[in-house]
């Protein structure tokens, strides 16, 4: 497999010695562009693959940074969350500006889509988790269960759960239909403090049946989408290819076989 290196332009401010950031950086479906954004930057820039040495495209209307984004699943809407306790959305990849999806009163973590596009979830430091209709920004639900602030959000493809994991370890799955829990894993994630519990991300395979969440002992620890059992780890050299600054395995990701 070959492996290139692309050293993204003028991506985001530095921050100060001593302090921390968080960076988000995500794909388009059809490969073509890198959406990045950062907590110490208001910015989110669009950066174009097959022309790395160009400049990005900024997009500024975020008061303060940027600490989470999301892509609709064909690719044509930007969701970003903010320390400012707003939703944007975005036209994409033009980047035009479309609306104010929802506030909070506290900094948002983690937003979402749904497999259709028309359901935004997000969630951070306030209580509740948002479901936001994408068509006309009515809140479609407010799920509330966690202590801790909720740092990642993840439909499953099958369209029936909504998992969501918080500061202190927790993951609980929520029936979508009713917004009722289904189950609630306590302290399985890393909580390592503030700063690396944001960096803990669930992801589901791309048939629904499983959910990966990272574990405890710099794993990921698969657990069923029925009855939230834990399937098997995955250990070893996963730890060298997805760790965070401070040793923790802290996400994953997916291929698609198709």
């Amino acid at each position: 497999m070959k492996i290139r290196t692309m050293k993204l332009r003028e991506a985001h401010k530095r921050v100060d010695e001593g302090e921390s950031s968080v960076c988000s950086i995500l794909w388009a479906s059809n490969g073509d562009y890198i959406v990045t954004a950062s907590s110490s930057d208001n910015s989110i820039c669009i950066h174009t693959v097959g022309s790395p040495s160009n400049m990005p495209k900024f997009l500024r209307n975020h008061r303060e940074g940027v600490t989470a984004l999301a892509l609709s699943p064909n690719s044509t809407c930007l969701a970003s969350g903010s320390l400012d306790h707003s939703v944007k959305l975005y036209k994409f990849p033009g980047g035009d500006f479309e609306t104010n999806i929802t506030r909070f009163t506290l900094p948002i973590r983690a937003v979402a889509f749904n497999k259709s596009g028309t359901i935004l979830a997000a969630a951070g430091d306030d209580e509740g988790i948002k479901l936001v209709n994408t068509i006309d920004g009515t809140i479609a639900r407010v799920l509330k269960g966690h202590k801790g602030s909720v740092t990642s959000l993840a439909f499953d493809p099958k369209s029936e759960y909504l998992a969501s994991l918080d500061s202190e370890g927790t993951v609980i799955y929520w029936e979508l239909q009713t917004g009722s829990t289904v189950h609630v894993l306590k302290a399985i994630a890393p909580n390592n403090g503030i700063d690396v519990s944001l960096l803990n991300v669930l992801a589901w395979s791309p048939d629904g049946e499983m959910l990966a969440v990272p574990g405890l002992k710099n794993d990921v620890v698969m657990y069923d989408r029925d009855t939230a059992e834990k399937l098997f780890l995955l250990e070893g050299i996963i730890h060298n290819l997805s760790a965070s600054y401070l040793g923790h395995l802290t996400g994953s990701i997916w291929l698609p076989l198709d």
